[in-house]
């Protein structure tokens, strides 16, 4: 009997939706990026805003990740992922519907600023939270199964993506990511708990840690470049 076959229903149900939500939340990063970048391109002075908002992702992921990993070891993970999608989806809400042409361009930059915070808590309580929904003998199956989706958002996201553009123009696109956030959200909130994880650190543990690690990447210029260049080896 294979592994996969010893899956108890409680589990393949979390595996559904856990990996349901991580393609359907990729999408919609792919689709928010699409639409953003197309559209700085075409504007004057494009390739200079191009920039700053790749540039300004890469940076924040740096210096907010490692607080991302202490928050989520401190946590509940499945409370931080739904909250994290739920502050997402508004987020993209806002700029499609409330954001004047006049100021499209800085409230891009802004808010992807703010996603790409949000997304330095939600990833490292994403990869956390395997260990609570599934039994440990069955992480490898699971992770198996969203590599493989993953793969197949990653190829078929971006044609996708430009035709949901090009139809129906970038605010109702971000329309689409917004609900994209929430559908994410909404199944990561109906997942079943099964192993509860200890919280490892207390709050004033966490935010010490916190404090150390940017202490240590600001005083050691080569293991911030490192982490620089494998963040913008990751995004392309």
């Amino acid at each position: 009997m294979t592994e996969e076959a010893k899956l108890t229903k409680t589990e393949k149900l979390n595996t559904v939706k856990v990996t349901t939500s991580n393609a359907i939340s990729k999408f919609g990063d792919v689709l928010f990026d699409y639409v953003n970048t197309v559209f700085l391109s075409s504007i004057p002075n494009g390739g200079f805003w191009l920039s700053f908002y790749q540039s300004s992702e890469v940076l924040i992921s740096v210096f907010f990740n490692f607080w991302g990993g202490a928050v989520s070891d401190s946590g509940n993970r499945k409370r931080i992922i739904f909250h994290c999608d739920l502050i997402s989806g508004f987020i993209c809400l806002i700029l499609a519907i409330f954001i004047p042409k006049s100021f499209f361009i800085y409230a891009i930059i802004l808010i992807n600023i703010a996603l790409a915070i949000i997304t330095s808590f939600r990833s490292p309580a994403y990869k956390a939270i395997f260990r609570e929904i599934v039994y440990k003998e069955h992480i490898n199956t699971v992770n198996s199964t969203l590599e493989i989706v993953k793969e197949i958002v990653q190829i078929a996201g971006p044609s996708l993506a430009l035709l949901i553009a090009n139809f129906f123009g970038n605010r109702i696109a971000l329309v689409l990511d917004a609900v994209s956030f929430f559908v994410s959200g909404l199944l990561i909130k109906k997942l079943t708990i099964l192993t509860t994880q200890p919280n490892k650190k207390h709050k004033k543990n966490t935010l010490f840690q916190i404090r150390e690690g940017f202490q240590y990447i600001l005083t050691n210029s080569q293991i911030m470049m490192i982490i620089i260049f494998s963040s913008i080896v990751k995004r392309l």
